[in-house]
């Protein structure tokens, strides 16, 4: 269990708030330049699947890996068949070698690494030669 859990139930109404909306509306302009049909997207820290599901919609196959296991719940009845969610962390799944293009962690995500050197190394391996990494980190301090 994880401390995302229990914020689950309520997580997509705060990704949905304007401030949630204007965050995800700045990495989706740079990350939309990315996703096409046939494209193979790893979203990491996929929460309730929002982001996943407009990688989805603009054709691209889609891994989504999220620790929390009521945070991937949510995301597997929104993207249905759709797209593959992992429950597990980042630092333990096994995902194949040389098998996306594009990487993408949001909303930090990337704040609740122990170590990042580590992530970078386990990203590197499941990368395509030329592949995008999207990685957003959060601030310290919560806006609201």
């Amino acid at each position: 269990m994880t401390d995302f859990d229990a914020a689950a139930p309520g997580y997509d109404e705060v990704a949905e708030s304007a401030l949630g909306r204007a965050l995800r509306q700045r990495v989706s302009h740079v990350v939309g330049r990315f996703v096409h049909a046939g494209s193979a997207v790893l979203d990491l820290g996929a929460g309730t699947g929002l982001d996943a599901l407009a990688y989805v919609e603009g054709g691209a196959s889609v891994t989504a890996v999220e620790q929390s296991s009521a945070m991937a719940a949510i995301a597997r009845t929104r993207l249905i068949d759709r797209a593959v969610v992992i429950n597990a962390d980042v630092l333990d799944v096994e995902l194949p070698p040389a098998a996306y293009d594009l990487v993408v962690s949001n909303f930090g995500m990337l704040n609740c690494l122990p170590s990042l050197s580590d992530f970078g190394e386990r990203v590197a391996k499941w990368c395509r030669r030329d592949a995008t990494l999207v990685l957003v980190v959060m601030g310290r301090w919560v806006p609201w």
